[in-house]
């Protein structure tokens, strides 16, 4: 299913861990730092709601605004990396509905301005029960990395129609309640900024 019609969702940064160490506390135990459109285990670069510079997948149309809203809040995204997540089309319940179509909140504009270079890290099932930002991830959130031998080195599904299957027949149906999105996650470049200041 290579050719599964792509939603762009936009653009985060995080501060990822240099090791699964500095988040192995209490009930988890990664064995890789594990990457996730999800704020549970990794955090988003900063609470940037308030700043109201997100699109309608309560993210970032291009990286130029996510770095203008860093700079808003005082947070160096120097040795952040920065991610871009796309949604397959449809959305389920945790025990395998279908809930309908994934789209933006009409509420906020939306304009994803897509990358030119990005690397797929892989894919995972993400809730937005409230209908805003990324909720829990169930591979990290759920901790139901250790349930799946065949993960990447990002903690991910390699492949799309894995989770898919999984998602559609409800072995989900135990985590946290949907919608649940399935999401392609990528890591992308930063901006030449200093190419744009010239």
């Amino acid at each position: 299913m290579n050719d599964w019609e792509r939603i762009p969702m936009g653009y985060t940064a995080k501060q990822q861990p240099a090791t699964a160490d500095l988040l192995n506390t209490g009930e988890w135990r990664f064995p890789n730092v594990p990457a996730t459109l999800s704020s549970c285990v990794v955090d988003s670069f900063c609470d940037y709601v308030s700043a109201w510079n997100h699109n309608g997948f309560w993210l970032f149309d291009h990286p130029q605004i996510l770095l203008k809203t860093a700079a808003h809040f005082g947070v160096d995204t120097t040795d952040m990396r920065l991610f871009y997540a796309e949604a397959y089309p449809r959305q389920y319940s945790a025990a395998g509905e279908d809930l309908g179509a994934v789209r933006p909140d009409p509420g906020l504009p939306t304009a994803v301005q897509e990358p030119t270079h990005k690397t797929l890290l892989g894919f995972e099932p993400v809730t937005f029960y409230a209908g805003t930002l990324p909720e829990c991830a169930y591979l990290s959130c759920n901790g139901l990395y250790k349930d799946f031998p065949n993960l990447n080195q990002h903690l991910l599904f390699p492949d799309l129609d894995t989770p898919r299957v999984h998602l559609q027949n409800g072995d989900f149906s135990h985590c946290e309640p949907g919608p649940v999105r399935l999401i392609a996650l990528y890591e992308v470049p930063w901006p030449d900024q200093s190419a744009e200041s010239d």
